[in-house]
């Protein structure tokens, strides 16, 4: 829900997508990209593949929803990341279990691009232990802390809840998985990220 906030314009939601897309565009056709979501739970919106329009679909369903289970987005994000072409793209998929099997292609480079606006609410699994499966399958994490310390979204009961973007576990994040870590406060500092 903190994805609504306004400290970004239009909103945190509306800004991430946007920049998303922009990221999209510039990718090379064959490059594979997958779409994981996360607020009480993490969900795969796309496996890796390189149908970006299908990605990008998948990106323009999102909606601001729920609590931040970081560290299960984090996981099911590495996890796809190994996935396997085999005859083929993966496609999409509505969030089944897409461990093991015969696409498996553990030791393919890979990377994630982990944004998050806020702390780790909900899930099993801790940021930190996501981040330790990530650096153990040697795919590093880069990860932008969307939105501002006076961030603030209305609660159900009419009451302004600070959701200030939590840099600090993002930047341990990315240092435990030899990735780079960002900040943004903008749109346009979103696309300059990506």
């Amino acid at each position: 829900g903190s994805m609504e906030a306004t400290d970004v314009s239009p909103n945190r939601l509306a800004a991430a997508q946007d920049a998303a897309g922009a990221f999209l565009d510039r990718l090379p056709d064959d490059l594979r990209v997958g779409l994981v979501t996360f607020s009480e739970r993490e969900q795969v919106l796309s496996l890796p593949t390189a149908d970006h329009a299908a990605v990008r679909d998948a990106l323009d369903s999102l909606e601001a929803e729920g609590g931040t289970a970081m560290g299960d987005g984090l996981l099911r994000a590495t996890e796809i990341s190994q996935l396997g072409v085999g005859g083929g793209d993966a496609g999409r998929t509505g969030g089944g279990d897409v461990r093991g099997g015969e696409g498996d292609r553990e030791g393919v480079p890979a990377a994630v691009v982990l944004l998050s606006d806020g702390s780790s609410t909900d899930g099993e699994t801790e940021p930190e232990e996501a981040a330790e499966r990530a650096r153990a399958l040697g795919v590093p994490v880069f990860t932008v802390a969307l939105g501002t310390e006076e961030g603030t979204v209305e609660s159900p009961g009419g009451q302004e809840v600070p959701v200030p973007p939590d840099a600090e576990t993002l930047r341990r994040i990315a240092e435990e998985t030899g990735g780079e870590s960002f900040a943004s406060a903008s749109e346009a500092d979103l696309v300059s990220v990506y």
